[in-house]
């Protein structure tokens, strides 16, 4: 007898009918072809009243969630450049309560990478679906929805360099939230120029 089925057997003695189905048993090493049955199927999305002007809503938070992705991209390469020994003796950063090691932070900043990329990918996918109707915008709206689309997927393609440019937290289509009373520069304070002292003889 085989050491598989003495295993078998003794098991059926001690659990008798829980014993676990022999379909359900798993070996190691074993590669099992579980079949795709492909994205969840949505349900009642054709029944719901979609309003137009949500969709601009949303689309302006898909925009939003792509410019948060582009520069958490860039501040997580960075921070992964950085050696942990020059910017900390113990390999953590922080305190007050708020310590954290250098490793730890970098996974996490891996991880909200990888979720934003997924909010990002989802939103898309819905402000860009036939249910909501973009015909029924008026046209202005509908132009600034485009525009929006258009420059989400320009993020998706570089987000690194999309944070990098001179533009990248205006919205494009005048969708750019109200300006601060006072967007005058600061003044800059004046640098004095002091005559080298002369060596003395």
């Amino acid at each position: 007898m085989n050491r598989v089925s003495l295993v078998q057997r003794l098991a059926l003695d001690y659990l008798g009918s829980q014993l676990v189905p022999q379909s359900r048993l798993r070996t190691a090493g074993e590669i099992r072809h579980v079949k795709d049955t492909g994205p969840v199927k949505r349900r009642f999305v054709d029944q719901h009243d979609y309003s137009p002007k949500d969709l601009k809503s949303l689309t302006r938070v898909l925009w939003q969630v792509s410019i948060a992705l582009g520069h958490l991209t860039t501040a997580t390469n960075s921070f992964a450049r950085m050696k942990s020994v020059r910017i900390s003796p113990d390999g953590r950063l922080g305190g007050s309560g708020y310590d954290r090691s250098v490793k730890e932070m970098r996974k996490d900043m891996y991880t909200a990478v990888e979720a934003l990329s997924g909010l990002v990918d989802t939103l898309h996918d819905e402000v860009t679906a036939p249910h909501w109707h973009p015909e029924l915008l008026p046209p202005a709206d509908a132009k600034e929805v485009d525009e929006m689309v258009e420059e989400v997927e320009r993020i998706q393609e570089n987000p690194e360099g999309y944070a990098d440019g001179e533009d990248a937290d205006k919205p494009p289509g005048g969708l750019d939230e109200e300006a601060d009373e006072d967007d005058s520069p600061i003044a800059e304070e004046p640098v004095i120029e002091t005559e080298p002292e002369e060596d003395e003889v």
